[in-house]
């Protein structure tokens, strides 16, 4: 449940202020998981610099997991959301995407983890109309409770990237390809991974 209320800073700049609420039930099968958040939220949209257009919300968040183990009960701190594209050309883009959230967790006695991530992806127009596109991010998970397998709290380093090129057909229909790659350094072996493959819209 959400509640605010919104302000016209320029006709092309909206701001919001906002208390937020949100629940997860106590689940059966994870009592863990259960938790009640009350954040205070700013959010800004539209163009907020010449030829820089997005939305960018920043809240404070304070949140309780009263069933969770030792050090995992609560969290107190930044949320963040954000989603900037800057124009090069007329078909050229640089967006950047920032992150900061407390996502449910299924691992042992967490009922959440804290992730922030930071992705940047460009597009660029090439010969015969194909379009080069392109990403870098990096993602933190960062736990609360002590792992079983390692005596201290589970992290998670994500680094990820791809690279693709893409062409119109017709009005409306795009072919694509693009080749990705995904590696996952974590401090409990299991969930230490690398994926990578072609991908074929």
């Amino acid at each position: 449940a959400a509640a605010g209320f919104g302000y016209e800073v320029t006709p092309n700049l909206k701001a919001a202020v906002s208390y937020v609420y949100d629940e997860v039930p106590r689940p059966d099968e994870r009592p863990e998981a259960e938790a009640t958040a009350h954040s205070a939220r700013l959010t800004l949209t539209g163009e907020i610099l010449p030829l820089l257009t997005g939305e960018v919300t920043v809240a404070y968040r304070n949140q309780d997991s009263p069933n969770a183990g030792p050090g995992g009960t609560s969290y107190s701190g930044l949320a963040l959301s954000a989603a900037l594209t800057r124009q090069l050309g007329r078909e050229a883009l640089l967006a950047v995407y920032a992150s900061r959230s407390t996502p449910v967790s299924a691992y042992e006695e967490n009922a959440f983890y804290v992730s922030t991530g930071l992705q940047a992806t460009l597009q660029v127009p090439m010969p015969a109309q194909f379009q080069l596109r392109g990403g870098l991010g990096y993602q933190w998970n960062d736990y609360r409770t002590v792992a079983s397998e390692i005596g201290r709290p589970r992290e998670d380093r994500i680094l990820g990237w791809y690279v693709g090129l893409r062409r119109p057909l017709r009005p409306n229909l795009f072919l694509s390809g693009a080749y990705r790659s995904e590696d996952r350094g974590a401090n409990v072996d299991t969930f230490d991974t690398d994926a990578d493959g072609f991908y074929f819209q």
